[in-house]
């Protein structure tokens, strides 16, 4: 007698022994639960990635603007005292040009 492979309702019969696909979809299942878990990990890994990035991108620009408004501080000071010594140099000249035109009036008359 010879024994032959067929199937039967889904199920491989080999030789005449129904072999169970239990094994096989319980590898297909667990196979499924791995990559549903690397789904899910990826995913939050990405959530955690984006989340870093916001709050990275948000100290940045917070940083910009404090270093701006330092910058401003900085520029407005600067122009103060830039005023003040022109200031102070128009009177040195303004002074020196009076003293000189008095000593000429003097040398003068």
């Amino acid at each position: 007698t010879t024994k032959q492979n067929y199937e039967e309702d889904g199920e491989l019969v080999l030789g005449g022994i129904k072999r169970s696909t239990a094994f096989h979809d319980a590898e297909l299942l667990e196979e499924q639960i791995r990559n549903e878990e690397e789904s899910r990990r990826k995913k939050c890994e990405e959530n955690i990635s984006n989340q870093i990035s916001r709050e990275y991108e948000q100290i940045l620009q917070k940083l910009k603007k404090e270093n701006q408004l330092e910058m401003d501080k900085a520029t407005e000071t600067c122009n103060k005292k830039l005023d003040q010594e022109i200031l102070r140099l128009k009177n040195e000249k303004d002074e020196a040009i009076s003293k000189a035109t008095i000593e000429t009036n003097e040398t003068i008359s």
